[in-house]
């Protein structure tokens, strides 16, 4: 279905340069292309990597999406190894507060 534009991403030409360039469309192009290329775009689109790169080839396409992974992995373990300090600090603080409190009994 075409979009408020009349125009789908899919209905874009690809260009196969090897001894001579021609268009086709990209529904013909060959299905390892096809699929690199929804699987960068899905990519991309979850992660922060907007798809600012253009790959030409569909080689390109799967390293970028390997350095979106890898892009991707880095960043969830700092969010990870952050979240487990927090909680470390807070299960402290709640450790350090109950064993005030029964010092302060114990006072009494």
């Amino acid at each position: 279905m075409p979009t408020d534009t009349g125009k789908r991403w899919v209905d874009l030409p690809w260009d196969e340069c090897n001894t001579f360039c021609e268009s086709i469309p990209f529904a013909d192009a060959p299905l390892f292309y096809q699929y690199i290329t929804s699987f960068h775009w899905a990519v991309s689109q979850t992660t922060l990597g907007s798809m600012e790169v253009n790959p030409v080839s569909g080689w390109e396409r799967v390293f970028n999406i390997l350095s979106l992974m890898v892009g991707f992995l880095f960043g969830s373990t700092l969010v990870s190894l952050l979240s487990a300090v927090m909680v470390e600090i807070q299960a402290r603080n709640r450790d350090r507060h109950q064993k005030m409190h029964m010092l302060r009994r114990y006072m009494i």
